[in-house]
This record gives C-alpha cells, sequence and structure tokens, in this order.
C-alpha cells in the first residue's frame, strides 16, 4: 500500500466565480465532488492514504470530504499562507514513509501508476515525474529524457527547432518521490517544484516515466469542467461515481438522455432538459422551460419559459421567467436574474 500526497491549496483564480465559496477539490462533477474521481484513480492503484495539502478555504474542504474515502484515510495539512509546490510538498515530508505519490490536486487523469511504480522500482529512480505526449508543445514545458527514462533537462516552451520531432512529452503533475530527495528544501520556504527543486535532480537518479495514451484535463476553468462533466456522461472517461436518483416529474416533462437530475429535483410541465445537462439537488425547473448543455449545482431555481444553454449556474441561484442565458455563462453563488435578462443575444 502507499500513500499521496494531493496539492489542493490553490485559490482557484480561473474559475471563478464558481470557486468563490468553494475550493476545486470540491466542485461537483455529475453531483459528486471533483477530489472523488482523483482519489478512486489512486484507490484503483493501491493507495490507502491521502494527504491534502490545503490553503484555501480549508474547513470546506475538511467538511465536504471529511476523513476517509471508501476505505482511504484522509488527513489535512493546512497552510498559513501558499508556499508554492515545492513548500507544500515539504511540509508533508513528515509523513511520507517510503515511496510515495504527489500530484496535483486539479488533474484528473488515468495515468497508470502502477506501471510508473514498477519503472520507479527498476530505475532505483528517487524522484519520477509522469509524462506523457503532446503535438501542439510550444506553450507548455517539454521534459528531455535519455534513453533509459533519465531526464537530461527541461525545456520552457520551446520551438519545434529545438526539439526537432512532431511530439514531445510534458508533465503530467504526477510524481513519485522517496522522502529524502525534500531535503534540500528548507522548511517554511517558498518553492517551485518545477523551476526550483526538479532541475537539481537532473544526473542523480531523476527518471521520466511516458505513457502514450491518456486522459488528462486540468480542472482549473469553467470550460473544462464542463468537457469533464461531458466526457463521463459519453463514455470518454473510464469512471462515473454518479447514480440515478429519485425526482418529480410534471406532465409534459420531458429529459433527455445523457442527462443526470439530483435528488429531489423538481421538473415542472412542458420543460425539456435536452443533452448533456447536470442538475444538483433540489433545483427547480419552471414550465415550458428548455435547458441544453448545462451544468446546475444543488438549490437553483429557474422560472418560467426560460431558455438556458451552455450554462453553468451555482448553488442558490434564483432565475426569473423568461431568462435567455446562452454561450458559456457562468453564474456564481446565489445570484438572482431578473425577468426577460438576456446574455447572447
Amino acid at each position: 500500500m502507499m500513500k499521496a500526497v494531493i496539492l489542493v491549496g490553490g485559490e482557484g483564480t480561473r474559475l471563478r466565480p464558481i470557486s468563490l465559496m468553494m475550493p476545486k477539490p470540491v466542485v461537483p462533477v455529475l453531483n459528486v465532488p471533483m477530489m472523488f474521481y482523483i482519489l478512486e484513480w489512486l484507490k484503483k492503484h493501491g493507495v490507502d492514504e491521502a494527504i491534502m495539502v490545503a490553503c484555501y478555504l480549508p474547513h470546506i474542504l475538511n467538511q465536504v470530504l471529511k476523513n476517509s474515502y471508501k476505505g482511504m484515510k484522509i488527513k489535512y495539512i493546512y497552510e498559513d499562507a501558499p508556499l508554492g509546490t515545492g513548500g507544500a510538498i515539504k511540509r508533508a515530508q513528515p509523513y511520507m514513509k517510503g515511496t510515495t505519490v504527489v500530484i496535483n490536486g486539479d488533474v484528473v487523469t488515468d495515468f497508470n501508476i502502477t506501471k510508473m511504480l514498477k519503472f520507479h522500482k527498476e530505475s532505483k529512480s528517487r524522484a519520477t515525474v509522469g509524462l506523457y505526449p503532446v503535438q501542439n508543445y510550444s506553450s507548455f514545458g517539454v521534459v528531455d529524457t535519455g534513453l533509459n527514462g533519465s531526464i537530461k533537462r527541461f525545456l520552457e516552451k520551446p520551438s519545434r527547432e529545438e526539439v526537432g520531432t512532431e511530439k514531445a512529452y510534458i508533465n503530467a503533475g504526477i510524481y513519485l518521490l522517496e522522502p529524502e530527495v525534500l531535503d534540500i528544501m528548507e522548511k517554511g520556504r517558498k518553492y517551485s517544484v518545477e523551476r526550483d527543486v526538479f532541475p537539481e535532480f537532473i544526473g542523480n537518479g531523476f527518471f521520466g516515466f511516458k505513457q502514450e495514451y491518456i486522459y488528462w484535463l486540468d480542472m482549473g476553468t469553467p470550460e473544462r469542467l464542463r468537457k469533464f462533466s461531458t466526457d463521463i456522461m459519453e463514455g470518454n472517461y473510464p469512471l462515473n461515481l454518479s447514480e440515478n436518483e429519485k425526482f418529480l416529474k410534471e406532465k409534459g416533462a420531458k429529459v433527455l438522455k445523457p442527462s443526470l437530475i439530483g435528488k429531489g429535483t423538481k421538473l415542472r410541465k412542458n420543460c425539456v432538459i435536452g443533452l448533456l445537462n447536470v442538475i444538483g439537488k433540489k433545483c427547480e425547473i419552471g414550465e415550458n422551460s428548455v435547458l441544453e448543455n448545462c451544468i446546475l449545482f444543488d438549490d437553483v431555481k429557474v422560472g418560467k419559459d426560460c431558455t438556458l444553454k451552455n450554462t453553468i449556474i451555482c448553488s442558490g441561484t434564483e432565475i426569473k421567467d423568461n431568462v435567455r442565458l446562452t454561450e458559456n455563462s457562468v453564474l456564481g453563488p446565489c445570484s438572482k436574474i431578473t425577468q426577460y435578462s438576456k446574455s447572447g443575444a
């Protein structure tokens, strides 16, 4: 069995307004906290304890995730001030016993940690970085490795001429570390593990493990939240943690599949829930309203004769009658939208 350190300290600025009242790890995906998908993936690969290094709204993180997930223990380390990825990992060093998985807490993936661990052991690596290929790599940091997988250099946003190949391998935000490699950092100082720490490891038991075909998504923006939800419903991601729940559907109301309706939600007469909608618990959709490719968190009320397309709506929001929202609208928590309001018109 193995421990995992999960870095969840960020404020989720790119995800605003969704992250104004909740940290990214507990943002719902198909009515389930996003972090549950990460924990399910880790559990599949033998992780039995997760250590969350948190800074932003940690009390909400603890309240939602609690102290265990399906038998996996969850511990919390709270930062008074963010110390970067390296400083956060250093805080967790006293809890790391043997080879430890370290991951960014806003990435969902099906990367094969079991194979990566086998490579790590066989290579006698002290630190291994998970790598995956991209073709449009000019906006990424590229990792250059030798034939045996040893990391030779890092290239920041290189040109195709610098790399010399059609594809290049980039950091997947997944690491296997031996605790002693963190001794080069001082406790309480701010470090970037990618820029300040990893370059110091080159030539000293530092390897990259490549996996060619994986699902990988940085959940940093509202658009990627919608993409992940769609990918799950369309079967493009291997885990679906959602459950069918009881809801009220009045005469003439229609629900097209795939869509998901939360417990206690009320669908009023002749409303239409089109494809790829996710509606949270205790919501209400008014008569004759039409939803298409929307995400509604819990306790959202939509009035009569509304049209909502490609919209994300946070909890506690109330939308009055005859509202039209389209083109990637995002409504923050407890918003109030008056009658006949429009976006993307």
